[in-house]
């Protein structure tokens, strides 16, 4: 068992509960915002870039937890799901 990196990941969930029950509210506030047309070519790379970042940020399981709250109330769920999908690091084998 490689106990430093299971600490390390149940730090980061830890920490992406506490974004989502005390800051998560920007975040619930700018996705309908900025994502009123999904199927814009824009609106789908600014979504991809930024689930790139935040993927690099708080490691990949993590962060589509946290989005994964917010993205199920959207009109467009499953174009953003499958843009999502498709941005997000794989991790290295």
């Amino acid at each position: 068992m490689d106990w430093p990196l299971l600490l390390f990941f149940a730090g980061l969930f830890i920490i992406m509960e506490g974004v989502t029950k005390t800051q998560g509210r920007w975040l619930t506030q700018l996705l309908p915002d900025f994502m009123q047309r999904p199927g814009s070519f824009w609106q789908l790379g600014w979504f991809s870039f930024g689930s790139i970042v935040g993927s690099n940020i708080f490691s990949n399981v993590p962060f589509v937890m946290l989005l994964a709250r917010f993205i199920t109330s959207l009109p467009h769920a499953s174009l953003l799901w499958l843009t999502l999908a498709m941005a997000s690091p794989s991790p290295e084998t």
